[in-house]
């Protein structure tokens, strides 16, 4: 009995884990000026999964991820740090759109962008 309970357990994982959608997410930071702001840490946030990225910025201000597997999301916090001070912690949030390619709790590959202008401190 137990042995079948596990194995009912394992294939609910399986179904839920092959229905987690995936998205990517693309941005950039700048400064007052909208000049790009380099090597600043972007955390992203996934509330229903617990679960935080950090990512970097480049010397164009940009920051991308692969895509990152989800549950349905409509939007994911991104708290922006700059480790040499001179700007202030900045949080967004950025829209998840996804493709019409799916229906029901599948949506499909989404995509997030996200502008963020930091403030000198």
């Amino acid at each position: 009995m137990k042995r079948h309970i596990f194995v009912f357990l394992v294939l609910c994982m399986q179904t839920m884990v092959c229905r987690a959608e995936s998205f990517v997410l693309k941005g950039k930071v700048t400064d007052e000026r909208c000049r790009p702001v380099k090597d600043v840490q972007v955390i992203v946030r996934q509330k229903v999964r617990n679960q935080q990225d950090t990512l970097l910025t480049n010397k164009r201000g940009r920051f991308s991820t692969e895509p990152l597997r989800s549950w349905p999301v409509d939007s994911v916090d991104l708290l922006v740090v700059d480790p040499s001070g001179k700007y202030a912690i900045d949080s967004v949030q950025a829209p998840v759109r996804y493709k019409k390619n799916g229906n029901g709790f599948y949506r499909g590959t989404g995509k997030a962008k996200a502008k963020i202008r930091l403030k000198s401190k």
